[in-house]
């Protein structure tokens, strides 16, 4: 595999985690208020609640992608026998792993933005159907669960029934805390 693939098959992985981060994090925030409360989410509405559903993942995606890579060329570093398995961090080298860290965060972070507001942007465009936004986002991680099962070659109907069980245990909690 050559590293344009590489860089390719990974940013890819990175969309589909930050959508489906966003998804279970609108089912949570929204699922009792869309079918409890009047039914809809409003655009400024599912807009702050994207934006709050994405923020925190800038931590988490970039402390697990550069813990991850940092990791990876101190074992390189140690490999070359270097005096040091600092050096590197000081080369081309080093300076890639930590601004390939802050694309893909940048990269997974708006990916979730996006999955939170596809479904809340349907709630406040389609207000009649109120539980369409929660059917909308299932399926949406039903089709995840797909193509997460292509990209580690594992067992197609498990992902696919795992993610769906996660949106319908999501949307259940979501109802149950009625958090907004």
């Amino acid at each position: 595999m050559n590293v344009k693939d590489k860089i390719k098959k990974e940013s890819i992985f990175y969309i589909v985690i930050g959508i489906a981060d966003g998804i279970v994090t609108a089912l949570l925030f929204t699922t009792g208020h869309i079918l409890h409360g009047n039914g809809s989410i409003s655009l400024n509405m599912a807009f702050r609640i994207s934006l709050g559903a994405a923020l925190p993942s800038v931590f988490t995606f970039f402390v697990a992608e550069y813990t991850e890579r940092r990791k990876n060329l101190m074992h390189v570093a140690k490999e070359l026998n270097l005096s040091s398995s600092l050096y590197l961090l000081n080369t081309k080298l080093g300076k890639e792993v930590f601004y390939r860290s802050i694309a893909l965060t940048v990269l997974g972070v708006s990916s979730g933005f996006t999955g939170a507001m596809i479904p809340l942007s349907i709630s406040s465009l389609i207000p009649a159907i109120s539980w369409l936004p929660i059917l909308v986002s299932i399926v949406i991680l039903g089709f995840f669960g797909f193509a997460l099962s292509l990209y580690i070659h594992g067992n197609t109907l498990l992902w696919i029934a795992s993610m769906i069980t996660i949106g319908i245990l999501f949307a259940f909690l979501g109802n149950t805390l009625n958090i907004i």
